[in-house]
This record gives structure tokens, sequence and C-alpha cells, in this order.
């Protein structure tokens, strides 16, 4: 999945060798970043932000033009223009690959600085965090413009948990602990608790 989404990158961003052109054209000022850890799930989108100087995010503009270079399937875009950061999400019409494109935010930056601090402290953590997110995935909960959790959420609540237990405070969970500690986290998101 890595390999892809960094073929995906290269191709879209800086262009493809079959003469289609970038997603989005660079310009003065403007930079892209692909966000992306190792908290994903094959099924996971690409999260780009696009930085630049705008006095709203051009997020019709950027829709207009995917669709026009038949980057994205006009069936699959969707613009959350009134979401608290504005998105456009879309899937890839070259690679499948679902993408969410916001603007200007750089808390999402720091977001995915802190969880890869996080990963370093908690190496039990990119386990948790997946089999969670394969359980919301599957219940259609993983989508928060919809009232589901998202990853950097359903990652800090993992977090807070394993901070309460004084054995996993130093970062480290044995495997009799993992079970018991998933358990717990799948009893409470079942609602059995």
């Amino acid at each position: 999945t890595a390999e892809v989404r960094k073929q995906w990158y290269q191709r879209r961003v800086r262009g493809d060798q079959t003469g289609r052109p970038p997603a989005v054209a660079h310009g003065p000022g403007r930079d892209i970043w692909e966000l992306q850890n190792r908290l994903y799930l094959p099924t996971s989108d690409i999260d780009i932000v696009i930085f630049g100087e705008w006095l709203a995010p051009p997020l019709r503009t950027l829709e207009r033009r995917l669709i026009e270079n038949h980057i994205a399937d006009p069936a699959t875009m969707k613009v959350l223009d009134k979401a608290s950061v504005p998105i456009i999400k879309l899937t890839d019409t070259l690679t499948k690959i679902k993408l969410d494109i916001s603007f200007n935010t750089n808390n999402c930056l720091k977001s995915a600085e802190k969880i890869s601090e996080l990963l370093q402290h908690y190496p039990c953590l990119d386990k948790l965090v997946l089999v969670l997110k394969q359980f919301l995935l599957q219940r259609h909960l993983n989508e928060v413009f919809v009232g589901g959790l998202g990853s950097y959420c359903l990652t800090l609540m993992v977090v807070a948990k394993l901070q309460s237990c004084p054995r996993h405070r130093r970062g480290r969970l044995e495997d009799e602990n993992f079970r018991c500690t998933s358990d717990r986290i799948l009893r409470v998101l079942r609602g059995s608790v």
C-alpha cells in the first residue's frame, strides 16, 4: 500500500508519463503535503493539504479542474464546504485511491507529527488503532462528516486509555495486557460495558 501511495503521489502531483496533467499545478507560495503515517488500512484515503493565499479556499475551482482534467469522476466527488475544515473528497480515476484535499490546515501537519511521536512512545499503538479502525470501517462509523469517529480522535482515545493504565505508561504492552485492553475497548464500542 505504501508503494502504491508513493506512485500515486509521483504521478499525480508531479505529472506522469501518460501526458495527463498533475492534479494540482504548483505555483508561487504553494506547497502540497501528503500526510501519511503507518496507521492506514488498505482502503484508507490519502489526506492532502494545499497551502496558498486565498480569501477563501478554492474548493469549487479545484473541483472543476479535477473534473476537466479527468482526474476525478464527478460521481465520486463531495465538496464539504460547510465543514469546520472544508475539504474535497474524491476518488482518483486512474488509481481508484480515495483522496481528501484541504487548504491551509497547519494543524494537520502538527497532528501528523504528534501521531509520529505517540507511535514511537507506544509501540502497541498502531496495532490497537488499526483493529479499531477496521471495526469502525465495517460499521460505517469512520467518516467524521456523517457523525463517525476520525483517525486522529480514535488515536488520542487509545492513547488516553493506555496512559490511564500504570503498566502501559512506559509505552510497552505485554501480549496479555494487549488482549485485555483491546477487549475492553471493543466492549465499550459495542456498548456492552
